[in-house]
């Protein structure tokens, strides 16, 4: 199926736009969709939480459906840091938040995959973000989970670096390819 992926739409934090990475050619994101042999487009920010992505995955009606959309978002949900100092999102709430972007999504895209968050390098619930992913995973919705975590995966606190990039574009790679 990775053949067929031509349209790839992003929902995300400042990780899908390669933050961490030293160019932006390294970012996960850019990898996976030179990869693929796809176009990228991004509604992501950094800050940004399942809250954040509930409030604007309305934004995916007004283009075209592309091929196959990523949701990847949990590192602010389990914190409180980032530049929009939202509070953390409890895992209960993320799933919630991350079923109704499915919902949406669904009604226009055929494939999702969920990028499951990793360990803030202060330490996080990540555990219970994952699993709520994997709770909502389904024959047309795969979880890429980039864990276990090496600690030199890391560039900031909350931000791989190009090791880590390359590590997340793998992980979501292979989930496509578990799908074929």
């Amino acid at each position: 199926m990775q053949d067929h992926i031509v349209d790839l739409f992003v929902l995300g934090d400042s990780i899908c736009l390669g933050a961490g990475a030293s160019e932006r050619r390294r970012g996960f994101l850019t990898i996976v969709a030179h990869e693929l042999g796809a176009s990228l487009t991004y509604l992501s920010r950094g800050g940004a939480t399942s809250a954040t992505a509930a409030e604007w995955v309305d934004y995916v009606s007004r283009a075209p459906p592309p091929d196959l959309a990523l949701v990847c978002y949990g590192m602010n949900d389990q914190t409180r840091r980032g530049p929009l100092r939202r509070e953390r999102v409890p895992a209960d709430q993320y799933q919630k938040n991350i079923g109704t972007v499915i919902g949406r999504l669904r009604e226009r895209i055929p494939r999702v995959v969920l990028v499951a968050p990793f360990p803030h390098r202060s330490g996080s619930r990540t555990g219970a973000y994952v699993d709520a992913l994997r709770r909502l995973a389904d024959h047309n919705i795969s979880v890429a989970d980039p864990n276990p975590w090496q600690p030199d995966w890391y560039a900031t606190s909350n931000h791989p670096n190009d090791l880590g990039h390359a590590h997340i574009a793998t992980v979501v790679l292979n989930a496509l390819n578990r799908e074929m």
